[in-house]
């Protein structure tokens, strides 16, 4: 009798031990699949980030050194930025920025434009914003921009105020 109940026992632990390795693996293969999931979206996060800091920082170097024939150098590149600003009532001027590569073809780094607004209803306060959008990801990054001549504390505690030159 012993010996009809041997294989049976032999085909019941087979299968137990193989149900256990099947969960294991499906756990493994969900782990996987979600870590994965996260850090594809974690780096078309960055992406998206560091392409509109970038464009920014870009813009507003560019704005720093565009001169007009003044003694004031900066006075044409704060008269276009008002310009753009105060249009549309104050909502600004949206432009769609294109990325070439070294040799002259475009570069697949996301979809970019940058707004230039007045903040409030005064074109002496502006806000420049950058958006990116990468592969699904949208990231967004602002400079404020204050065209004042008397020296005013800032009113943004999260935001990078250049002094002097800037």
């Amino acid at each position: 009798r012993k010996q009809r109940n041997k294989p049976g026992v032999v085909l019941f632990t087979a299968v137990a031990v193989m149900l256990m390795l099947s969960i294991l693996l499906t756990a493994t293969v969900s782990y996987v699949s979600v870590n994965r999931t996260k850090t594809n979206d974690n780096y078309k996060s960055k992406q998206a980030y560091l392409t509109a800091s970038s464009t920014l920082e870009s813009f507003i170097n560019q704005i720093k050194t565009d001169t007009a024939p003044t003694n004031d150098p900066t006075a044409k590149a704060i008269e276009n930025l008002k310009k753009l600003a105060s249009a549309n009532s104050g909502k600004g001027t949206t432009t769609n920025v294109s990325y070439n590569g070294v040799d002259g073809k475009s570069d697949n780094i996301g979809t970019t434009k940058i707004t230039v607004a007045q903040e409030g209803t005064s074109a002496k306060y502006i806000v420049v914003t950058c958006e990116t959008t990468y592969l699904g990801k949208t990231e967004q990054v602002a400079a404020h921009i204050s065209i004042r001549s008397d020296p005013k504390p800032a009113d943004y505690t999260n935001t990078i105020e250049l002094v002097g030159n800037g």
